[in-house]
């Protein structure tokens, strides 16, 4: 019996960047909730952006946010990976050598960007509903961070794989969409959150379903037996996963988790 849904939110249930959601996945929270049924979302999104885009549940759910360095419920920090210092100093100094990739980084309350980027900032603002600080000095936090994000002005799968290689030695780096890479502490990813948090509900692999469709899906995915690849999800998530579903467009994952309440 399942006791455990996680979703991915870009390209999984929403159109990568957008502010709203199908109001049915609010009702099938509820639905979900009211049989003893937990529903996490595991998005690269910061928890700020996940608690507006999911406002008429955000005390229902689990956070699984900033790609796994982050993990609680709306108002109780469970988990959190910050990144070392070193790592995401070093990460600064490259970034701020490539002039056209504008970046952000989180902290668990906010992001901060350096960039004056109309574009970027409306982007971050407007579409993932962030709540963005201006910061011009990025090496200087006294907060911990626990993702960056480098936005990829054509495609982040075009990044340099010497590049990628090299900031892999220092943090978990993997692309999250269309245009993001994301870096967090080593060993850290959507994975590793979803198997601290069954074992401190007490859920096992083979009462979780899952649902994603980029490459930082990948470890949750294999953290699930009944692990889901949309349609219109990459080929290796399509690889990792058991089964697939209808795309984002089409509601797939609504259609599939009525499916399992039908059967219950």
């Amino acid at each position: 019996m399942i006791k455990l849904v996680v979703s991915d939110v870009d390209g999984t249930l929403v159109p990568e960047g957008c502010n709203q959601i199908n109001p049915e996945v609010f009702n099938t929270i509820r639905k979900l909730r009211s049989q003893g049924i937990f529903f996490a979302v595991a998005s690269g999104r910061h928890k700020c952006s996940v608690e507006k885009l999911f406002a008429p549940v955000k005390e229902d759910i689990i956070y699984i946010t900033s790609n796994g360095a982050y993990t609680g419920t709306y108002n109780k920090p469970l988990f959190t990976a910050p990144l070392p210092k070193e790592a995401y100093q070093k990460l600064f100094t490259d970034f701020n050598e490539m002039k056209d990739f504008p970046y952000l980084a989180e902290t668990i309350e906010r992001a901060y960007t350096n960039s004056t980027e109309s574009e970027f900032i409306h982007l971050l603002k407007d579409d993932y509903n962030y709540d963005l600080d201006y910061k011009e000095d990025m090496m200087d936090f006294s907060d911990e961070i626990i993702k960056l994000s480098l936005y990829h002005p054509v495609n982040a799968k075009d990044m340099d794989p010497k590049i990628m290689k090299s900031w892999n030695k220092v943090s978990k780096c993997s692309v999250s969409g269309t245009h993001w890479i994301d870096f967090m502490a080593p060993d850290i990813n959507k994975g590793v959150a979803l198997s601290r948090l069954q074992e401190t509900l007490g859920i096992t692999i083979h009462e979780t379903l899952a649902f994603g469709d980029q490459s930082n899906d990948i470890e949750m995915l294999k953290q699930a037996y009944f692990s889901f690849a949309m349609a219109n999800a990459v080929c290796l998530v399509k690889n990792a996963a058991r089964f697939t579903c209808d795309s984002c467009e089409q509601d797939g994952v609504l259609k599939t988790i009525h499916r399992f309440m039908e059967q219950k």
